[in-house]
């Protein structure tokens, strides 16, 4: 299994879509939104087309 991931110092929406996007354009299922900002932060995104 393939799994895309994004790494941000600030949580902002654009960073959700950026990894939306990054899965849709790439065909992969999976992907991680990791924020490093005051606490780490992991979200896992699910793009199902």
């Amino acid at each position: 299994m393939r799994t895309g991931c994004v790494l941000s110092c600030a949580r902002e929406p654009v960073y959700e879509v950026q990894l939306a996007n990054y899965l849709k354009a790439t065909g992969i299922a999976v992907g991680l939104l990791i924020n490093f900002g005051r606490e780490i932060e992991i979200r896992r995104k699910v793009f199902d087309p």
